[in-house]
């Protein structure tokens, strides 16, 4: 038997100027295998893996979204690899 991983991008707005603090804080949280700034829409697209996607929700909902600065999510789960 082999564990399966949930992957997911995660689509970041933050407020303007925090973006450097914010991916510094990201990339501390567990799971979080990557962070970058970008362009458009989304200012930081964030990838993630977890155990579950209970577990994904709580990345997202507990430690992302916790990240004083961060005014909306957008997850996008991997379907296939």
């Amino acid at each position: 038997m082999y564990a399966l991983t949930v992957k997911a991008y995660v689509l970041i707005q933050v407020t303007p100027g925090k973006t450097d603090e914010i991916l510094e804080q990201l990339v501390k949280i567990q799971g979080v295998k990557q962070a970058s700034p970008v362009t458009g829409r989304y200012d930081i697209i964030a990838y993630v893996e977890a155990e579950s996607i209970a577990d994904l929700g709580r990345i997202v909902t507990r430690s992302i979204r916790a990240i004083s600065g961060v005014l909306s999510t957008e997850t996008a789960v991997v379907i296939s690899s």
